[in-house]
């Protein structure tokens, strides 16, 4: 009876956990759930609300921290919370392991991959220094990069964003876990990369009768990766069950609020203001531009290779219009925004401001027109200064605009600029760090507003926040736009919220422009292969389309073989 019961146990029993920083914050309130061995489950829910806090709870990575942990986490049978170092050091790789959402940050930029991951393997099973390093060969293989052997003598930055993504995977695959703890993997990766990552989870829990926890904000993600999903809010379970009854079917009116704010490829942008109605006179003309930057590969003259970010590209931006730019990861789309502004030189090509060329102008010459151009970074928080306050990287472009002014003129212009972006004035004196994501984002998008610019670039400014951020994000450009008359371009890789601003797109792909035209248009009829392969791969929130969509995908894999 009692092997009985315990065949029966769960491979990860949470009941009511409860996670606190310290003071009133309670992260985590009361959860609980259960994944059986081979199950998958999607852990959704906004930024703050409890989601990464349950991921590290399960392998007791709060142990030792400041963090007060009550309840129960049964792992195989272990109890987590209180468990010794010894116990927990034991249960990581070996019963579970994590794959975390920054790669860059999570692997040591000094050691190769290969050599990171063959030494998680001798500490988890004391395997010899050779053994490791064939496991590491092995799960690299496994987890698609080719010539395995090779690229295990690579070092992180030498791999791209997936790239990365895959050799964390191959890390906590090395040992062979029961549970894959997987905390937002495809966040920042473009919607075929994602695309791929998420296939290969699918693989390996079925492969290997693997458990998987998809930690996400994204419910479009979960609806063709795992069988049931449960729905986070402040710390507390708001509802849980089968992904096609959540998601299609929901009982509770916060998860859909959730649903309506994702954008959908379907959805065709909402009505421009009036003022927006037709594009006014070209405000920037781009002929022909080109930026190379240094090569790895050294020519048989002793040259360095140069290699073409960007090879080419024509296109004219109206004043008040919306372009979008979408392409994967290496198209070539940050480097255009970066020109535009004017933050790169040109290899060659021209830029023309107002009929004006500015591509290879000096410093001295761009000074009159720098305010006219101004950006959003996808990093809020590394382009804030976390010494300073938010009213003052606000006041900065302010003080160089009108350098005459008041201290009081300034601090009042600060305030209506955080309050039109949706922000208290009051939180001047907040440094970036008591921010949440989107509120960051926000204060970047003041900031950019403060010279009073014509032409305003978004370099992936909603990449990293949840669909309720997204969704504030995109109002407030929309606003902002109709208001200002700003001509707003806007980068990014999830398609689908790139049609909810947009006029015209842009698709780019390796350095070229492959097609442009009106939004529905290249939503609705892509002329370009690359352009009908981007739209295929964007996770849709209908768990039969996504499986019919995984098995077209194998099968195309397997045809290519």
């Amino acid at each position: 009876m009692n092997q009985v019961a315990e065949n029966l146990q769960p491979l990860l029993a949470v009941d009511d956990l409860t996670v606190a920083f310290g003071g009133p914050v309670t992260a985590v309130d009361g959860l609980s759930f259960t994944l059986g061995a081979g199950e998958s489950l999607g852990l959704v829910g906004e930024s703050g609300s409890g989601k990464s806090t349950v991921a590290a709870a399960l392998l007791g990575l709060h142990s030792g921290t400041a963090a007060t942990v009550a309840g129960s986490v049964r792992l195989d049978g272990v109890q987590v919370l209180g468990a010794t170092e010894p116990q927990l050091r034991r249960l990581r790789g070996a019963v579970a392991a994590m794959v975390f959402q920054d790669p860059l940050s999570a692997l040591d930029p000094y050691w190769p991959i290969g050599a990171q991951i063959a030494e998680v393997y001798r500490v988890h099973t004391g395997a010899s220094r050779a053994a490791a390093e064939r496991r590491a060969v092995e799960v690299l293989d496994r987890v698609g990069i080719a010539d395995a052997a090779r690229r295990s003598r690579a070092h992180p930055h030498e791999f791209s964003g997936g790239m990365r993504q895959r050799a964390l995977i191959a890390m906590a695959l090395s040992c062979s876990p029961k549970l894959l703890i997987a905390d937002e993997p495809t966040t920042a990766l473009d919607v075929t990369v994602q695309a791929q990552i998420l296939d290969l989870l699918h693989e390996l829990r079925v492969e290997h009768a693997m458990a998987l926890l998809l930690v996400t904000h994204d419910l479009a993600v979960v609806a063709g990766t795992t069988e049931r999903v449960l729905v986070l809010r402040d710390g507390r379970a708001v509802e849980q069950g089968p992904v096609a009854q959540v998601l299609g079917e929901p009982r509770e009116p916060y998860t859909r609020e959730l649903l309506a704010a994702v954008p959908r490829l379907d959805q065709r942008r909402p009505e421009a203001p009036a003022l927006l109605d037709s594009r006014g006179d070209v405000l920037m003309s781009v002929r022909e531009l080109r930026k190379e930057y240094p090569g790895t590969a050294r020519g048989t003259l002793g040259r360095r290779s140069r290699l073409a970010a960007l090879d080419g590209v024509d296109l004219d931006l109206h004043q008040g219009e919306a372009l979008g730019v979408v392409g994967e990861s290496g198209s070539g789309k940050t480097t255009l925004g970066r020109l535009l502004v004017r933050l790169l030189e040109p290899t060659a090509g021209r830029i023309e401001w107002t009929g004006r060329e500015i591509g290879h102008a000096s410093e001295r010459a761009l000074r009159p027109i720098r305010r006219d151009l101004q950006m959003v970074f996808q990093d809020p928080l590394s382009s804030l200064n976390a010494r300073r306050t938010i009213g003052d990287a606000i006041a900065d472009p302010l003080l160089l605009r009108r350098p005459a002014s008041s201290r009081a003129e300034i601090r009042d212009e600060v305030g209506q600029l955080l309050e039109r972006v949706g922000l208290d004035p009051q939180w001047s004196v907040r440094y970036p760090h008591e921010l949440s994501g989107g509120q960051r984002q926000r204060v970047g998008i003041a900031r950019a507003l403060a010279p009073a610019p014509r032409l305003l670039v978004c370099d992936e400014p909603v990449s990293s926040l949840d669909v309720s951020t997204q969704a504030q994000i995109v109002r407030l450009l929309a606003e902002l736009r109709a208001e200002l008359g700003l001509t707003l371009v806007f980068i990014a890789h999830d398609l689908a919220v790139v049609r909810q601003v947009s006029d015209r797109i842009a698709v780019m792909r390796a350095g070229k422009v492959v097609e442009l035209g009106p939004a529905d248009t290249v939503y609705e009829q892509p002329r370009h292969p690359y352009t009908r392969s981007l739209l295929a791969a964007v996770p849709l929130l209908d768990p039969d389309a996504e499986h019919e969509r995984r098995r077209v995908r194998a099968a195309g894999v397997l045809r290519s073989a």
